[in-house]
C-alpha cells in the first residue's frame, strides 16, 4: 500500500465532507456526498492504523492504491458538483412530509413492523451470539418467509417518517410524551433486533441513517443551533449510541472468532475514539475484498458496460411468482445478463465472505479508465437527485423519494456490494405499501 496515495485521500475525503456541510448547511445530512466522504474516511483511517500496527492484509497492494485513487476521485466530483442548484433552494425553508395521513397510523404500522422483528428475533436468531448469527446468516435469510422479507422494507419510509416528527418535536419548546418518543424510534428498534437476528449491524446503521434523511430534510440550511440545541444534543448522543453498539457487536464476534487480542489492540490504538473500532473495522476490511475480487472477479477483456452496475433497473420480478412456481422471469434472465452483486459468497474463494465495495461491479464494466466517466455520471445524476428531493415544500407520497433513495443508498453503502445491481423494485415496494395503506386510510376517513 502506498502510504502517500493513502494519505492524499484522506485529505481529500475530509476536504470533501468539509465543503458538502459548508455549501448545504444543515441539509447536507441528506448529501450523499458527505456519507460517503464520511464512511470511507474511517475506512482510510482504519487502513492507516491496521498498517501501522502489522495487522493490513495486503495481498495484493496495487489494488488498495487503485480503490483509493478511485475513492478520491469519487469524493473530487461530489466537490465538482456541489454548488449545482444550491441557489434553487430557499435556505429558510423546510419541506413537509405527509405520507402518513395520521400520526395512529404510523404508529399502527410501527408495532406490526416491530412484531415482524420480534417473532424473527425470536424464531430465527441466536440471541446474542452475534459470532453463531453471523456463520448462519446466509441460511437464515434464505429460509426466511418472503412476506418477513417484504415487509421488512417498510423499514425506509416508517424511518424516514419518524425522523421528520422527531425533529419537529424536538425543534419545539416544551416536552412531550415519552410515549411519543419511544413510538417514533420503533422502527429503529425493530431494525436492531433484525441486526442482532443477523448477527450483523448493517440493517441498525441504515435505518438510522433514514432517520436522519427525515430529520435533515425537515430542517432549513440556515441552521439556528439555539432553536435546534434539543436536536443536536439528542443526535449525538443517538450517534455515540450506534456507534457503541456497533464495536459491541464486533467485539463479541471477535470473540467467536477469537480475534479478541486483536481488537484489544487496534482499541488501546484509537484510545478515546475506541467506540469507532467496529465501523472503522467494518469500512476498511472492504479493502481486502477488493483486493481479491479485483483478481478473481474482473475480466478486462469481457466488460459489461453497465450491465453489472445497473442490473437493478432490469433484474425484477413481479411480486409472489416465485410462490406461483414462474421462476427467473425478469428481462435480465431473459436477455442472460442477470448479475447478483453477491455472487463471489460462493464458500469456496478466498475471503469470500468479506465486502469488494460497489467499485467491483463498475470496473467489471468498464475497466480502470472507464470507471472515471462512469463515476462522474453516477455522482452527477446523485447530485441532482439530491436537489430535486430539496426542491418543493410538501412530500405527499412516500414513493417521492424512491430514486432520491436508490442513488443515496448506492453510495451510503459503497463499501459494501453495489446495491444499483439488486432489483430496484424491492425497495419501491417499501414506497408503495405505505401510499396505498395512506390512501385506504384516508378513503375510510372520508367515508366516516
Amino acid at each position: 500500500m502506498n502510504i502517500s496515495i493513502t494519505i492524499i485521500t484522506l485529505i481529500i475525503l475530509i476536504i470533501g465532507a468539509f465543503v458538502q456541510l459548508k455549501v448545504w448547511g444543515t441539509r447536507a445530512l441528506l448529501s450523499p456526498g458527505l456519507y460517503f466522504s464520511i464512511i470511507w474516511s474511517i475506512g482510510v483511517i482504519g487502513l492507516l492504523i491496521f498498517k501501522s500496527l502489522g495487522l493490513l492484509l495486503e495481498p495484493y497492494p496495487q489494488y488498495i492504491d487503485e480503490l483509493n485513487i478511485l475513492i478520491a476521485y469519487t469524493s473530487l466530483c461530489f466537490t465538482l458538483f456541489v454548488k449545482l442548484g444550491r441557489k434553487k433552494i430557499d435556505s429558510n425553508s423546510i419541506v413537509e412530509i405527509n405520507f402518513l395521513s395520521s400520526f395512529s397510523l404510523f404508529k399502527g404500522i410501527a408495532i406490526f413492523y416491530l412484531i415482524i422483528a420480534v417473532y424473527v428475533f425470536i424464531t430465527e436468531g441466536s440471541g446474542l451470539d452475534f459470532g453463531k448469527a453471523r456463520d448462519n446468516m446466509r441460511s437464515t435469510i434464505e429460509n426466511r418467509s418472503f412476506i418477513v422479507g417484504y415487509f421488512r422494507l417498510l423499514s425506509l419510509p416508517l424511518s424516514i417518517y419518524a425522523g421528520s416528527r422527531l425533529v419537529k418535536i424536538l425543534s419545539k419548546k416544551g416536552s412531550s410524551s415519552i410515549i411519543k418518543y419511544i413510538t417514533l424510534l420503533l422502527p429503529f428498534i425493530a431494525d436492531t433486533l433484525f441486526s442482532f437476528t443477523e448477527g450483523g449491524r448493517v440493517a441498525m446503521v441504515y435505518s438510522m441513517l433514514m432517520y436522519i434523511v427525515g430529520g435533515a430534510i425537515s430542517l432549513p440550511i440556515n441552521f439556528d443551533f439555539r432553536q435546534y440545541k434539543k436536536v443536536i444534543l439528542n443526535a449525538l448522543l443517538f450517534i455515540i449510541l450506534i456507534n457503541v453498539a456497533i464495536s459491541w457487536v464486533a467485539s463479541i464476534r471477535a470473540d467467536a472468532d477469537r480475534n479478541s487480542s486483536k481488537v484489544a489492540l487496534i482499541k488501546d490504538e484509537l484510545g478515546p475514539f475506541s467506540f469507532l473500532y467496529g465501523a472503522m473495522d467494518y469500512v476498511q476490511v472492504s479493502y481486502l475484498g477488493y483486493q481479491y475480487r479485483r483478481v478473481d472477479a474482473v475480466d478486462s477483456k469481457d466488460l459489461g458496460y453497465g450491465i453489472y452496475t445497473f442490473n437493478g433497473f432490469i433484474n425484477w420480478q413481479i411480486p409472489f411468482l416465485g410462490q406461483l412456481g414462474v421462476k427467473d422471469a425478469s428481462i435480465a434472465h431473459i436477455f442472460d445478463v442477470y448479475y447478483h452483486n453477491q455472487e463471489t459468497y460462493d464458500y469456496d474463494r478466498d475471503f469470500y465472505y468479506v465486502t469488494h465495495s460497489a467499485y467491483i461491479p463498475i470496473i467489471k464494466d468498464f475497466g480502470f479508465k472507464g470507471a472515471f466517466i462512469a463515476i462522474l455520471i453516477i455522482v452527477y445524476l446523485t447530485h441532482s437527485l439530491f436537489v430535486k428531493i430539496q426542491n418543493r415544500k410538501i412530500i405527499r407520497y412516500a414513493t417521492t423519494f424512491f430514486f432520491f433513495y436508490l442513488f443515496f443508498n448506492y453510495w451510503s453503502k459503497s463499501n459494501f456490494y453495489g446495491t444499483l445491481s439488486n432489483s430496484i423494485l424491492i425497495p419501491l415496494y417499501s414506497f408503495v405499501i405505505i401510499d396505498i395503506v395512506n390512501y385506504f386510510s384516508k378513503r375510510s376517513s372520508w367515508s366516516n
